[in-house]
């Protein structure tokens, strides 16, 4: 299994959990605009916001 595949095989739980653990600083975080990032304290709820969110067609 290439790593790849095993972050596209997680749970939703595992999926929070890892990018929240990934420590990125708050400008680099894929949920930093007003549009999710609403409090800083609670990372966990952001993230679980934002995968929770419909994309944006590229």
């Amino acid at each position: 299994m290439t790593n790849y595949e095993k972050i596209k095989s997680m749970s939703f739980k595992k999926m929070v959990k890892f990018l929240y653990y990934f420590d990125l600083p708050c400008e680099m975080c894929p949920c930093n605009d007003e549009d999710y990032c609403t409090d800083h304290y609670d990372c966990k709820k952001t993230i679980k916001d934002w995968l929770k969110a419909e994309s944006e067609e590229d």
